[in-house]
């Protein structure tokens, strides 16, 4: 429920054009979900953090002209959609931590084996890397 209210806050700002660019309002939106899982004690799984940092890493690149917005969109939901279709394979019944786990592996595999199709400009290729965090498993982060 948070999320959704969070979601369509975002969107009407992004309506009356409260971001300067893209990349901010991806950024905003990135911040304002963290926020939410902050209040339920709660972390960004790793899927939705690569969908988050990949939307953001593609955003800047499409507010500098290195990729248009159909190219953009296209790659966005070729991987929304891989990643809604990763999903629904993991074990439901596990603990945080075991999802957590065998959703940062399957992406491991996923980015390795994918990672050309997703580099949206040769002269300022988009990467994903895991970064390992103590407090809170890791991170996947798109730059």
């Amino acid at each position: 429920m948070d999320l959704e209210v969070t979601h369509e806050k975002w969107e009407a700002d992004r309506a009356r054009r409260w971001f300067k660019n893209n990349a901010e309002a991806m950024q905003a939106l990135q911040s304002r979900y963290a926020e939410v899982y902050a209040r339920w004690w709660q972390h960004i799984d790793p899927l939705s953090q690569a969908i988050l940092s990949y939307s953001v890493a593609l955003a800047s690149r499409a507010d500098r002209g290195e990729i248009g917005g159909d190219e953009a969109n296209r790659l966005y939901y070729k991987l929304e959609a891989d990643i809604a279709e990763a999903r629904r394979t993991l074990p439901r019944q596990a603990s945080q931590a075991v999802r957590d786990a065998a959703m940062l592996q399957w992406w491991e595999t996923y980015w390795n084996r994918n990672r050309e199709s997703y580099l949206a400009t040769p002269g300022n290729p988009i990467d994903c890397t895991v970064i390992p965090e103590e407090a809170r498993g890791s991170l996947i982060r798109c730059e």
